[in-house]
């Protein structure tokens, strides 16, 4: 659900990127589609962001995969829950 809900928000953002040219002002969904995450936009520059997924609910007992990461680069942390 974390996974899904990153790769969903950097399409957006990417999308944004387009139009605009810089992903400064930028908006994803605040949540996951099955809720168990919640997400948040930081490190919005002209060229740069990074998606944070953190885990709510029950998903919080996830052992490792509580907080999931994607940036601009494509790159996911961490590695092991990807």
């Amino acid at each position: 659900d974390g996974q899904a809900a990153l790769l969903r928000a950097a399409q957006q953002v990417e999308r944004a990127r387009t139009t605009s040219m810089t992903y400064v002002g930028a908006t994803i969904d605040a949540s996951s589609e099955k809720g168990m995450y919640t997400l948040a936009l930081s490190n919005l520059g002209a060229e740069t962001y990074t998606i944070t997924a953190t885990a709510t609910g029950s998903q919080v007992a996830d052992t490792g995969c509580t907080t999931l990461t994607i940036n601009q680069a494509g790159l996911k942390t961490p590695a092991a829950c990807w």
